[in-house]
């Protein structure tokens, strides 16, 4: 691959969770309109808890982290959209306001049970709401405090047993002492708890820890700056990789989020504006098997965060620059395609979305 805008493959269908906001990006979206930055937000009933709004007929709902704007002063929320949505939609529901101790938020994911669990990267912790939570609402979960680790945690993930996983950037991201690493959290954790893995160290080669993802065989795929790591199941401590991709030749350029299943592995792209896809084995200087890049695409810049439906369900983005939106792209696309959904515009409050989750049926 000589380029990414020269080279067209055969690519597979993402997967499951990836979500992340970049470390220290601070910078305005690129001529986005006057209202996109200070969008209109449900109101808040002076600050009472609103009650979830009527819900057309759905085949499900999209989820998203939000800020409220972009740089100093910003608050995070979470938006909800029905499927199918696109255009100028409004959410359906709005987690945001002072109770909800949002401020600036990473990745997300919501459990079977319709729990809904944020990072929030300014005050180092994890926060959970209830199912079906709208409005200026108090978090029934808040995983914080000395024995977390957590430090800097821009990403998460939810295994199969309802454990979670934290992308924990630290001294990667010039947040203390600690080095960047992978946490693990037993299922139902909150408070001031210990994680239950904790892989960090000189060995494993993580220098950022920006996104993490697990396949179904268990293994722990880390994406940082310019190269993606991968542990095997077990991985605890100090441990090496089983793979580093890295080099001239990935075109990785600061790899934001992260996805995997049998088709491959998925790799979001915050200075490039693209999405790439590798071979799940790939492992050295190798280039991507394919690319979803171009004019078409409507991305310009930041793909922040990326998912992605099992059985040939679409690919889902969020992007905050030129004009903030949330862009979905049909199995198998590769190239400069077009999106087969958008959702942009004011109505959708959508500022500096940074993280996109879709939950199982």
């Amino acid at each position: 691959m000589t380029g990414l805008g020269l080279s067209r493959h055969t690519g597979g269908l993402i997967v499951a969770v990836a979500m992340l906001v970049g470390c220290g990006r601070s910078q305005a979206p690129i001529g986005s309109p006057a209202g996109f930055q200070n969008a209109t937000h449900l109101p808040t009933a002076g600050g009472a808890t609103l009650a979830p709004l009527k819900r057309a007929k759905s085949s499900g709902y999209i989820y998203v982290a939000n800020s409220s704007k972009v740089g100093s002063g910003a608050t995070g929320e979470v938006l909800e959209y029905s499927i199918p949505s696109g255009g100028n939609v409004s959410p359906v529901n709005v987690i945001s306001g002072s109770e909800t101790q949002l401020t600036e938020v990473g990745g997300l994911v919501v459990d079977s049970n319709g729990e809904i669990y944020v990072v929030d990267i300014d005050t180092n912790q994890i926060v959970g709401f209830a199912p079906g939570s709208n409005g200026n609402v108090a978090p029934n979960v808040v995983i914080s405090g000395q024995y977390t680790d957590l430090a800097h945690p821009i990403n998460l993930a939810m295994d199969s047993s309802g454990n979670l996983w934290v992308a924990n950037c630290a001294s990667g991201c010039g947040e203390g002492s600690g080095a960047p690493s992978v946490l693990e959290f037993a299922a139902g954790s909150n408070g001031n708890v210990t994680p239950i893995r904790n892989i960090g160290g000189s060995q494993t080669e993580l220098t950022q820890s920006n996104g993490v993802a697990l396949d179904a065989a268990g293994d722990i795929y880390v994406s940082q700056v310019n190269s993606v790591v991968v542990f095997a199941p077990g991985a605890n401590g100090n441990a090496e990789p089983k793979q580093l991709i890295s080099g001239s030749e990935t075109e990785l350029n600061t790899p934001n989020s992260i996805a995997i299943n049998t088709d491959g592995l998925y790799v979001s792209s915050c200075d490039g504006g693209y999405i790439e896809r590798f071979a799940k084995d790939a492992n050295g200087n190798v280039p991507p098997e394919a690319v979803i890049v171009g004019r078409k695409t409507t991305i310009r810049s930041c793909v922040d965060g990326v998912w992605a439906g099992q059985g040939g369900g679409r690919i889902y983005g969020v992007t905050w620059e030129n004009y903030p939106s949330v862009v979905a792209f049909r199995a198998l696309s590769d190239g400069n395609v077009r999106p087969s959904v958008r959702i942009a515009g004011p109505n959708t409050q959508l500022v500096d979305p940074v993280a996109v989750f879709i939950p199982s049926k």
